[in-house]
């Protein structure tokens, strides 16, 4: 059974967990930043409509939707050590970048992305740490 098919399953046996998270876009129509297995999941049951939290404040930010994607991921799916330290990786990317623009970040942004992922300053480090291994021990 495929995952899609499981997902679809265990919402309609259970319900949906977590809602997705859209944005506003062009056309009044809705972008998905968190949820594309959820949505065709619901798809599957034929459903016509799906829990959705609208993020209107992502509507032209790329950036925040791109750190709420990696926030999402964080707390609805299994990572591998080395997923989590790339999105680490790009969370501190689209960090710095916010703050070459003129926007506040408190603190060091090791110790947000730990506020982001639930996880201390230590443990950002270390995952960090994972991405300048040689690519063999990536895997």
């Amino acid at each position: 059974m495929e995952d899609i098919e499981k997902l679809a399953e265990d919402i309609e046996e259970n319900g949906l967990y977590h809602n997705l998270l859209v944005r506003p876009i062009e056309g009044g129509k809705y972008e998905i930043i968190s949820g594309e297995r959820r949505y065709r999941a619901h798809k599957l049951l034929n459903r016509k409509t799906v829990p959705c939290n609208v993020r209107e404040e992502l509507k032209n930010n790329d950036i925040d939707m791109e750190i709420q994607l990696h926030k999402a991921n964080h707390e609805t799916r299994e990572l591998s050590e080395m997923e989590r330290a790339r999105s680490v990786q790009r969370l501190e990317e689209l960090y710095k970048l916010k703050r070459k623009m003129g926007f506040k970040i408190e603190g060091k942004i090791r110790d947000v992305i730990g506020q982001d992922m639930k996880l201390s300053g230590a443990q950002v480090q270390r995952l960090k740490k994972l991405n300048s291994l040689i690519p063999e021990l990536q895997e």
